[in-house]
């Protein structure tokens, strides 16, 4: 049977969570949310009351130091510190919002590159050490001395900078072609670790997608082929640890062409570290330790997508945040973890038993939706298929959705409800069926299987604001590569404009804008008949030209 550990805290937002950190002991826990608030609440106190303060706009980055102050990325000015009283201690600027916010292990040195794409290392102090502006950077990595530090650009050309601004070395992209840079991260030994893609065809000499190893100079010195591109990358003593986009966790050695897989989970991997001898993995909707490769020692469960694991210094506390993606019963939640705690075996078919431990699972439709529409928890119980809940539906009077979408509904009442609707619909499926196998000619017209089928969750990117350039425009990418189908594979993409004209069939374009505001949708399809949109705004700041700008740039689309 599985395992799992017992949470120690889970912590209720208000709304939903941007950032998050530990302070290095574990003590306070910092996050920040949709309504542009810095909450920050001691971890093992439940009985103290957290501490908020009114940030001047979202944060979207949020580094935890000691004594209970926090450094805060805000989503379109600077970054700020603000001390435990909440007041400000200093700022950094960063023109058009903070992109990145990089800090080495101790938290010491920063690094933050702004919606100009440019690149500032500072102090704790707010002190900066150097700027630099290196074309379109899109990803960046510090040493964990803050000696050095590594930019990339949306051609793959990666610039090695020490902290005094001078350049050690440039590695430009493996073909003619551009290369997409996934993710980049140091070694405790100073060993850069990249991971990229080639854009086009490569020949059979040059594999599709790789990771690199650098050395402090900046020479390459080993390089391995890899199934997927890298979402995340651990550099340990010996080797990385990269978590791809298809779910696989691998270890490589440098210098070695030797493998090791620790798990293969089928989604995309969030966050992937060391723990002792053990890897604890985020993906998903889970937070799992293994043991040893493919021995998992427990698995937990947030009820949203996980997309943040963070730790104290020692590793002794995690917390994890997600967003389960729901208008209708959005979750928004932190719990906190000791990753070391004593793992329970579970019973998966306890249903109950589950719900009693957490009652937020299943998209918190069965633990007391309050004034919610009854209709709407039912519909997103998991007991309910999708079929199952156009016929309670149905079976609802007037008078019954009147009475549930305007009272507070208990766990009984709705439990209560849902057997008796799952009794009906029980019944009246066992009278169709005579007539269901009657219809058994059309099986080959009809596909039961789309009917069932879960749509693609897709991820045009974030919302971004970019500065023109001197000649008034700016070329991005459309990035929806994070798009993942749990149900089948996404066999069809369509980007199209604010005015819904089709722009582009791949998961990421490449276009270039004028200033103003401008919104992409991404949709996805499925060979299961299944689709899905999500829709990005790019806001380009500069003087507004009276000609429109809007060029697909089909010569760098990306596949």
């Amino acid at each position: 049977m599985p395992y799992r550990i017992k949470p120690i805290r889970r912590i209720p937002c208000e709304s939903r969570v941007r950032a998050c950190d530990l302070s290095p002991d574990g003590s306070i826990l910092h996050w920040t949310d949709d309504d542009s608030m810095l909450i920050r609440t001691p971890t093992m106190d439940s009985d103290s009351g957290a501490t908020m303060t009114r940030l001047e706009e979202e944060g979207d980055h949020v580094v935890a130091l000691s004594n209970g102050i926090s450094i805060i990325g805000l989503m379109s000015k600077d970054v700020v510190c603000i001390d435990a009283e909440g007041n400000e201690s200093w700022r950094v600027n960063a023109a058009g919002g903070v992109d990145i916010l990089a800090h080495t292990p101790d938290k010491t040195r920063f690094l933050v590159v702004d919606g100009m794409r440019q690149a500032t290392l500072f102090d704790s102090q707010g002190v900066a050490q150097t700027i630099q502006l290196r074309g379109e950077t899109c990803i960046a990595a510090l040493r964990d001395d803050g000696g050095a530090f590594a930019i990339a650009d949306d051609e793959g050309v990666i610039h090695l900078i020490n902290a005094n601004g001078e350049d050690i070395a440039m590695m430009g992209p493996r073909t003619e072609q551009a290369d997409r840079i996934t993710r980049m991260t140091f070694k405790p030994d100073g060993v850069l670790v990249v991971s990229s893609e080639c854009i086009g065809l490569t020949d059979a000499e040059t594999p599709q997608t790789v990771i690199q190893c650098f050395s402090e100079y900046g020479e390459l010195i080993h390089t391995t082929e890899i199934d997927s591109p890298a979402s995340s990358l651990f550099g340990t003593l010996t080797g990385v640890l990269a978590g791809l986009e298809n779910g696989d966790v691998i270890e490589y050695q440098v210098g070695s062409d030797e493998a090791t897989v620790w798990a293969r989970l089928g989604y995309e991997i969030k966050d992937v570290r060391a723990h002792d001898d053990d890897l604890l993995i985020g993906a998903w909707f889970h937070l799992r330790r293994y043991m040893a490769p493919m021995e998992e020692a427990w698995a937990v469960e947030h009820p949203g997508l996980i997309d943040r694991t963070v730790s104290d210094a020692g590793g002794r506390l995690i917390a994890i945040s997600g967003d389960n993606r729901n208008d209708y019963t959005r979750i928004n939640r932190i719990d906190l973890y000791d990753p070391d705690a004593e793992r329970i075996e579970i019973d998966e078919t306890d249903i109950d038993g589950m719900l009693d431990e957490d009652p937020d699972l299943f998209g918190g439709a069965l633990s007391g939706t309050g004034s919610m529409d009854i209709a709407d928890a039912l519909e997103n119980t998991s007991v309910a298929s999708s079929e199952d809940f156009e016929d309670i539906e149905n079976i609802l009077t007037d008078e019954e959705m009147e009475e549930y979408s305007h009272s507070t509904t208990t766990d009984g009442q709705l439990e209560d409800i849902l057997s008796d609707l799952e009794d009906i619909v029980d019944t009246e499926k066992e009278e169709e069926s005579v007539e269901s196998e009657a219809n058994e000619l059309l099986e080959n017209i009809i596909d039961d299987d789309s009917f069932s089928a879960q749509p693609p969750i897709v991820d045009s990117g974030e919302d971004r604001q970019i500065e023109a350039s001197e000649d008034g425009t700016v070329t991005i990418t459309l990035d929806g590569r994070s798009s993942q189908s749990v149900d089948g594979n996404i066999e069809r993409w369509e980007w199209r404009n604010d005015e819904g004209k089709p722009i582009g069939d791949a998961p990421a374009i490449k276009v270039r804008l004028k200033p103003g505001r401008h919104s992409f949708t991404l949709t996805a399809e499925t060979d299961r008949g299944t689709a899905a949109s999500d829709t990005v705004t790019i806001h380009v700041l500069g003087e507004d030209n009276e000609k429109d700008v809007l060029d697909l740039l089909d010569d760098e689309s990306e596949g």
